[in-house]
């Protein structure tokens, strides 16, 4: 279950976000459930900071790795081999990282597998409008203790 909608409140975070929205809207396209973590996540509620990556925790079955690489097609983004990423959700914790060639940001995604933080969070995500797209963003309470 995710909270309701927030409004994003500008003033609050300066850095350039369109290229989180980039990533996110191509996950959400895909119907790939996950929620911004890490620096971006602390940003939005707090002083912003310099960063090019954003992290992403992602529930990815087997069965969503064709629709997670038609979101992010060769040559523009980088994306490990599906065998690869078949071995990042088999196991505990596994992760990988998606490169847009573009521009040189990057995506630090992280599965959610057996993670007891990662499953609680989840259920608890937060929606924020950001000039026009939702984005997930993991509870304050992940974001404080990851």
């Amino acid at each position: 279950m995710t909270k309701s909608r927030r409004v994003f409140r500008s003033d609050l975070f300066v850095a350039d976000l369109p290229w989180v929205r980039e990533f996110t809207g191509r996950l959400t396209a895909a119907g790939i459930v996950y929620m911004v973590t890490g620096s971006v996540a602390a940003m939005v509620r707090g002083e912003p900071r310099f960063t090019h990556d954003v992290d992403l925790v992602m529930k990815l079955s087997p069965e969503q790795i064709g629709d997670l690489q038609q979101a992010f097609p060769e040559p523009r983004f980088y994306l490990p081999p599906r065998d690869i990423i078949q071995t990042a959700i088999r196991a505990d914790r596994g992760q990988f990282n998606i490169i847009d060639s573009d521009n040189g940001f990057k995506a630090d995604c992280y599965l959610v597998a057996a993670d007891p933080l990662h499953l609680w969070a989840m259920d608890r995500r937060e929606m924020f409008e950001i000039e026009g797209s939702t984005i997930a963003f993991a509870p304050l309470e992940y974001v404080i203790i990851r």
